[in-house]
């Protein structure tokens, strides 16, 4: 993993490789390498197919989207539901995303209280299709809700569908610690 300077000495962000994401997310290499392929994690610009002895090299928030790409692929969900995954999430911690500035700071702030090991937040995939409708009208949905405090959650009525499927996760079980990890390993600049 390498640290990159962006806007000075103080504004390092950490840099992920293949290597380091398989690491910190547990997934196989070969996984890591399809899901770059196929987009659904995306290394920074200049890494992607740049030839013989250059590596992909990841930002942060790619290695969270790889994160929690990774638990719901335990959940054997299929490339092009991943793909959907990582670009709502991804949508969802570009500080241009919809909701305006508050929404992606209220986004920010879960993923930052997973990675800090609130095991509070859960984080939900759901598809379902309306009733009487071809699979051309699927609709899906990326959701971050909150446990009470006895560790329940509402679900959401168009579960009750005969075609709804959800998958749901705690953010905390595969964020956790990824600061600290890149932290650990850092290398110079």
């Amino acid at each position: 993993m390498r640290v990159t300077h962006l806007l000075g000495p103080s504004s390092l962000e950490a840099t992920f490789t293949l290597r380091d994401l398989t690491t910190a997310t547990g997934a196989k290499p070969r996984s890591l390498q399809l899901w770059a392929d196929a987009g659904v994690i995306r290394p920074k610009r200049g890494t992607n197919h740049a030839g013989t002895g250059t590596h992909r090299v990841f930002s942060r928030s790619e290695a969270i989207i790889a994160c929690i790409v990774n638990a719901f692929a335990q959940h054997q969900i299929a490339i092009g539901e991943l793909l959907n995954i990582s670009g709502r999430v991804r949508a969802a911690l570009s500080p241009t995303s919809e909701g305006g500035e508050s929404g992606s700071n209220k986004r920010a702030a879960v993923i930052e209280a997973a990675i800090n090991g609130d095991g509070s937040w859960l984080l939900v995939y759901e598809s379902w299709k309306e009733e009487g409708k071809g699979d051309e009208d699927m609709h899906y949905s990326v959701t971050a809700v909150q446990a009470d405090k006895h560790g329940r959650m509402s679900v959401p009525a168009h579960l009750a569908h005969p075609d709804g499927f959800a998958v749901v996760i705690c953010l905390a079980r595969y964020l956790y610690g990824l600061d600290q990890f890149a932290t650990k390993n850092r290398l110079p600049p």
